[in-house]
């Protein structure tokens, strides 16, 4: 006899577990950048003791498609985006963002409008911490709004008001977001905190920063070497995203074993990297099997290029 396993609420509970709540506001950050949208603004309201009471994360983006909630909200542990092993600054990762909530949450709802063809719509989604296996959906109406999300998550515990004024709150999401900001500057790109424009330059020497861009074969490169202000939280990278800034590897740069200080984030952007499937135990590979595996990965000429 075949059986169907399924998740409960207590294993979505472990796959979340530990989450730090700005990780989780990050989450709701990039499924907005990832639906298109170029403006995200997040913003608190308070208890009458002082503390968290709820938080909204605004977008300007595409939407949640209602036709697509069998590929997106019913999707756990497989969503539409591309799952990165061996990644950081990766956007909501396998379909586990929209749980982000249940670490220091009880309640989140999605009001979204999305395009669906000579009309917007609106719907309303709605989970709960206590039965995060199920969400409610209402139905859809026509609405003359713009494209668009707002997340709301209320039942908010034990984060204080002085938290989310502090610096290293700042601090914290321009670690995050100061280097997709930089690179979507001529865009228009920002995220508000509370009204507060987060201000990526504040962290970047601009003066050692540069951009590049360059031709191999029939692909267009966009290389561009970040100086930061100060010291970041991880070691120095080159990283190699696709058209979407969606990160699809990472590997050291030469300066991590040197005794210069000099912090510092290579980004290389291309379609190039659009069907890139890095192999991660390439040492372990026989050179006579490479062929086997996708044209583009660190074998590849253009990559060594």
């Amino acid at each position: 006899m075949k059986h169907t396993a399924q998740l409960t609420n207590r294993s979505i509970d472990k796959l979340i577990a530990n989450k730090d709540y700005k990780d989780g506001i990050s989450e709701y950050i990039w499924n907005g950048f990832d639906a298109g949208a170029s403006k995200i603004d997040i913003s608190f309201a308070y208890n009458e003791l002082g503390e968290v009471d709820s938080i909204t994360i605004k977008d300007n983006g595409r939407g949640i498609n209602f036709e697509e909630l069998d590929n997106t909200f019913k999707c756990i542990l497989d969503s539409k985006k591309i799952a990165i092993k061996n990644g950081s600054n990766v956007h909501g990762s396998k379909g586990k963002g929209r749980f982000s909530f249940i670490s220091f949450g009880e309640q989140a709802v999605w009001e979204t409008v999305y395009n669906n063809g000579n009309t917007n719509e609106r719907f309303k989604i709605e989970i709960f911490k206590s039965t995060s296996t199920e969400f409610e959906v209402s139905d859809k109406e026509i609405t003359d709004n713009n494209t668009g999300t707002i997340v709301t998550i209320a039942g908010i515990n034990s984060i204080k008001a002085e938290e989310i004024t502090s610096n290293n709150f700042i601090k914290y999401f321009n670690d995050k977001f100061a280097w997709f900001l930089y690179l979507n500057k001529d865009n228009n790109y920002e995220i508000t905190i509370n009204s507060n424009k987060l201000d990526c330059m504040e962290f970047i020497d601009e003066s050692l920063s540069k951009e590049v861009t360059f031709e191999i074969g029939e692909y267009s490169f966009r290389v561009n070497l970040i100086k930061w202000a100060g010291k970041i939280s991880e070691k120095y990278y080159s990283y190699f995203i696709d058209e979407n800034y969606m990160q699809i590897y990472k590997k050291p740069t030469s300066f991590n074993n040197k005794n210069i200080e000099f912090p510092h984030s290579i980004y290389v952007s291309s379609k190039y990297f659009n069907d890139f499937h890095p192999i991660y135990d390439i040492k372990k590979v026989d050179t006579n099997q490479i062929s086997t595996f996708n044209d583009k990965n660190q074998k590849d000429r253009t990559f060594k290029t």
